[in-house]
Order: structure tokens, then C-alpha cells, then sequence
């Protein structure tokens, strides 16, 4: 499957954290490297490729391939649990056991899953994720150029977001999201399509647009799902402070030196060069 590059879901991601509660946004910056790997990992860890679409069109058993409208309530119901219980690390099912070691804290976790979420929500609004070869049997070559292009002009994309709302229903509401993004797919092959393996010369111009709609509406509703969670930094206050503090311990220390590390009764810590 053709997907959105990690490029594209990390503009989609600044975007909507500029709508969000500023402090959400600091506390995703102190593990901001987990932050930007839960983004990558659907496609570069987990790589269930089923979770990342939804076919409208169904196939000629009435069956719809695809399960991204269901995953994205799976990853809520994920995050409601870690709000629930912040001193408990749950894992994303699909993690990988090198993971495990790495997201030690519900804090890490939790910030690796809002990566991780905006991603299946990103995927949502690609037109060529809501229909098939079922729809258009020549479809691949519309969708790598799509998305080739659309990391070439990301630059030029102007994301009006508006004021956000919380998703209550979120399979009811993303089923009518992705049946709204369904509406420009045959557009955009017209767009597009000149032949087999080969792209209309003008199909940017043409497409630039509904592109650009289909960004803001995902940009959008990753900020709507993150109203939902974005006090968290409440919720993860020690948490927080902890590991702020030891951002800061870490980049104090001069990587030449040995240290040695002192716990009193009192609780007080220090840490003091070591004399050899």
C-alpha cells in the first residue's frame, strides 16, 4: 500500500497542535522523539497495512475492506485507559519487544500513542485510502504520484483550522468523515489519470485544492480527538517533573567525566564528579 510519508504526517501534526492547550503541546516535546516514532510506527513498526483504510465501494461479496474507522476507536479507548490509570504502562498491542524497553513510563507510552493515533487519523482523510482497486482498478499509479506530490508541496498548503469540538461517537463520526473524503476519489482519478503507469501534466493544479481541503479536515480532527486528552498534563504531573528533571541531569553532565550518584534518608539526591 501507498502511504502517506512520515513528512507529510509530521506538517499534518504541527498543525493541529497549534489549535491545542499549549501545555499538552510542551509536554509532548519532553519525549518528542517517541512522539515522532508513535507517528512512524503504524507504517515502519506495525505495519498492519488493514488498519490504514476504509473501502467505501465494497467488493463484489458486499464486503468492506479496511479497518481504519474501527482502529481509531481502539486507539481512543487505548488513551482513555491511560488517562484512567497513570500510574499503569499499557502498550499498543502491536508493540515491538525492543519497544518495551524503551516506553518504561506511562508518560513515554502515552506520548508514543498520540504519535501513533494521529497517524490512523491522517490516513483517513487520503482519498485513495477511502476506495480501492475494487473502485478503479488502475488506482496505484494515481496514488503514489498523489502522494509524491503532496510531499513536494508541502510548503504551499494553507491549513485553516477552526474551532475545535470533542468527538463523543467516534465511529459514527469518522464513518461520515470517510464517506465525505469518498466524494472527491473519482475527481481526482479524472485529475490524475492519463493512462496506464502514466499522470496528466496538469493534475496538481487541478487537485491542489481538494488536497488541501483533505489536509486541513485531518489536521483538524486529530486537534478535535487531542481536546479529549490534551489536561493530561495534569494527570501526568509528577510524571512530568521527573522526567524534566532528568532531561536536565542528563545534558548537565559532561560525557568525559565519571559520576557518582548519593541518595540520603531525607529522600535528597546529588550527584558529584568522582575523584580517581
Amino acid at each position: 500500500m501507498w502511504i502517506w510519508d512520515s513528512r507529510t504526517h509530521q506538517f499534518i501534526v504541527a498543525k493541529a497542535l497549534e489549535k491545542c492547550y499549549k501545555p499538552f503541546a510542551n509536554m509532548l516535546k519532553i519525549h518528542q522523539e517517541l512522539f515522532i516514532l508513535g507517528i512512524q510506527a503504524p507504517d515502519r513498526i506495525f505495519k498492519d497495512y488493514t488498519n490504514h483504510y476504509y473501502n467505501c465501494t465494497p467488493n463484489k461479496y458486499g464486503y468492506h475492506f479496511g479497518k481504519v474507522i474501527q482502529k481509531i476507536d481502539e486507539e481512543i479507548q487505548l488513551l482513555k485507559n491511560m488517562i484512567a490509570n497513570p500510574n499503569v504502562i499499557y502498550h499498543h498491542g502491536r508493540i515491538a519487544p525492543f519497544l518495551v524497553g524503551i516506553l518504561n513510563t506511562p508518560l513515554k507510552s502515552f506520548i508514543f500513542e498520540l504519535g501513533v493515533i494521529s497517524h490512523y487519523i491522517a490516513d483517513l482523510y487520503q482519498p485513495f485510502h477511502t476506495d480501492g482497486s475494487d473502485r478503479f482498478p488502475d488506482e496505484e499509479t494515481v496514488h503514489k504520484i498523489m502522494e509524491a506530490d503532496t510531499r513536494k508541496h508541502l510548503a504551499n498548503f494553507n491549513l485553516d483550522l477552526g474551532r475545535r469540538c470533542r468527538i463523543d461517537e467516534s465511529v459514527e463520526y469518522f464513518t461520515e468523515q470517510i464517506y465525505y473524503i469518498n466524494n472527491y476519489y473519482d475527481i481526482l482519478i479524472e485529475n490524475y489519470y492519463l493512462r496506464k503507469g502514466k499522470v496528466k501534466p496538469n493534475r496538481w493544479e487541478n487537485s491542489f485544492e481538494i488536497i488541501n481541503e483533505c489536509l486541513g479536515l485531518a489536521a483538524q480532527n486529530i486537534a478535535n480527538v487531542y481536546l479529549s486528552f490534551e489536561r493530561s498534563n495534569a494527570i501526568f504531573k509528577t510524571q512530568i517533573n521527573h522526567a524534566k528533571v532528568i532531561n536536565k541531569v542528563d545534558n548537565s553532565l559532561n560525557k568525559k567525566l565519571k559520576y557518582d550518584f548519593k541518595k540520603y534518608k531525607s529522600g535528597t539526591v546529588s550527584l558529584g564528579i568522582r575523584n580517581e
